[in-house]
């Protein structure tokens, strides 16, 4: 609200300063006809005001209202009126500070500063309304992506919370002696989902500190485990990345991945990042892996939204094993 003020009043000073300086000009311009001091005031505030009431005229009655809503005809008729009525108060007024009858000169020094200020304050309102247009454009689009965004993470994480929590009551079920450490492991990762997820980007480091729960957390379900490695290098305090990006592919590795093994690098190389993660898969899974899940959807959709032209994703898979590549540009 404050910034909004400001740039008003800061508008107003710029038209006030305008017209005080185009005053200036006009009163220096008329004073070497030998007219008297007050003649040639009056001659200038006459000058100045009747084309600044054309100038807002146009800009904020003809133009938005008539114009820009097509009624051509009534802005023709509103802007050729007011041209021609202050056209003839200002000759009528030229001639009677010379005592001289109306002539072509009275009419062309009327008429014209008056068409060129229509022209400018034309041009200057179409102008800047192609760009407050552009602005909404922007900020429309900005707004549905931003809903697009909110409506995948909802997708995401009950996702996540329902894969999840199924291995915890599996662990209860039988009373396993880490269940325990699983809740406050889920706990952790939700925190991170519901609060740091909020903003557009985050630390690195936190996603790598998610993807380490993630793996701790899977460590501990009933079934065996398969054998995973997890490498990261190159990663920096001051790198930033989109939150939860990784999830959908440590979520479809170890949902095919239960035997066998898992290999995760991460990596960061001026300002290049490169994820990797490979697991094996039954043979039987091979030809519906592609199928699983709305997940690997998901994430492809936010890269696309948030990194447009800034990555490449590559998925692979044949008989015995699924990859994914993902090359980042976050810079």
């Amino acid at each position: 609200m404050k910034n909004t003020v400001l740039n008003r009043w800061v508008i107003f000073s710029v038209h006030i300063l305008f017209w005080v300086g185009l005053l200036f000009g006009s009163f220096s311009f008329v004073s070497r006809f030998g007219l008297s001091r007050n003649t040639v005031v009056l001659w200038s505030l006459t000058d100045i005001s009747t084309q600044a009431l054309l100038t807002y005229l146009n800009v904020f009655v003809f133009l938005p209202r008539f114009f820009k809503e097509r009624k051509y005809a009534r802005y023709a008729i509103g802007i050729l009126g007011t041209i021609a009525i202050l056209g003839f108060l200002r000759t009528q007024f030229f001639a009677s500070q010379f005592d001289k009858p109306v002539g072509p000169q009275f009419m062309y020094a009327a008429f014209f500063p008056l068409v060129g200020f229509f022209f400018i304050s034309s041009t200057g309102w179409f102008v800047t309304d192609w760009f407050q247009s552009r602005k909404r454009e922007v900020e429309l689009i900005n707004s549905q992506l931003d809903s697009e965004l909110k409506f995948l993470k909802l997708q995401l994480n009950p996702h996540f919370l329902f894969n999840t929590l199924n291995n915890i009551y599996s662990l209860s079920y039988f009373n396993d002696k880490n269940t325990p450490q699983a809740i406050m492991k889920l706990s952790n990762m939700m925190r991170h989902m519901i609060y740091d997820s909020q903003d557009k980007f985050i630390s690195l480091s936190k996603e790598v500190e998610f993807i380490d729960n993630f793996i701790e957390l899977q460590k501990i379900k009933v079934e065996n485990t398969p054998e995973i490695t997890f490498t990261k290098t190159g990663i920096r305090e001051s790198h930033q990345i989109a939150p939860l990006l990784f999830l959908a592919f440590l979520e479809n590795s170890f949902k095919h991945g239960q035997k066998g093994t898992i290999e995760i690098d991460l990596s960061v190389k001026e300002n290049l990042l490169h994820f990797s993660i490979t697991n094996q898969i039954p043979k039987i899974q091979s030809n519906q892996l592609e199928k699983s899940g709305v997940g690997l959807v998901n994430v492809k959709k936010r890269l696309e939204l948030i990194y447009p032209d800034k990555h490449e994703l590559v998925m692979e898979t044949n008989d015995t094993v699924f990859s994914v590549k993902l090359n980042l540009n976050i810079a």
